[in-house]
């Protein structure tokens, strides 16, 4: 008798299982469906992603089309953009103005920089009101001269420049600790 009782609870747990599994996908062709409605009532195509996740920054169309046209800089910002020298460097703290510029200073042979590039990428997307630019410092001796000039003693190492001066700095391999900083010198107005 007990026999057939754990059986039968066994059989029951399992068809429960596969019915929560059922349950989930269903749940989740609900979600993809109604976010597709939504983006039908506000114009966009189905093919455009949306990010669940808000912490990474706004990513909103409308916001982008009301940025500054006459920006020198615009075809650059949402990018990493790499540079080599000092004068470099200083030209693009100038055209950027107020709005934040960061650096991030980093070695071919180092691990941690080569895990928080894509994330850095991520956040160049994400954060397109700042200027976010990259030095591979043992590229040259232009590059190891310019990580000179920063004072660089460790990499992956981020500077944060507004009007040509260097407001802050953080060195590490922390996505956390680098979006929070992003987020703390962001100016009311600009994307989060």
């Amino acid at each position: 008798m007990e026999r057939s009782c754990s059986s039968f609870s066994a059989t029951a747990s399992s068809s429960s299982l596969f019915a929560s599994k059922r349950s989930v996908v269903s749940r989740g062709r609900r979600e993809k469906k109604m976010t597709s409605l939504l983006l039908r009532r506000r114009g966009r195509k189905e093919t455009t992603s949306v990010t669940p996740n808000a912490f990474f920054g706004n990513k909103d169309d409308k916001k982008k089309s009301d940025d500054n046209t006459n920006d020198p800089l615009k075809k650059m910002k949402g990018v990493v953009n790499e540079i080599e020298t000092k004068e470099e460097l200083e030209e693009y703290l100038v055209s950027n103005g107020d709005r934040m510029t960061i650096v991030k200073i980093a070695t071919s042979f180092c691990g941690p920089c080569k895990l928080m590039k894509p994330k850095f990428e991520l956040f160049a997307q994400n954060y397109s009101d700042a200027l976010f630019l990259y030095v591979l410092s043992d590229k040259n001796e232009k590059t190891k001269a310019l990580s000179d000039s920063l004072k660089v003693s460790e990499v992956p190492s981020f500077r944060f420049f507004r009007s040509g001066e260097q407001v802050w700095q953080y060195a590490g391999a922390s996505e956390k600790i680098l979006r929070m900083t992003i987020i703390d010198n962001l100016l009311e107005g600009e994307k989060r």
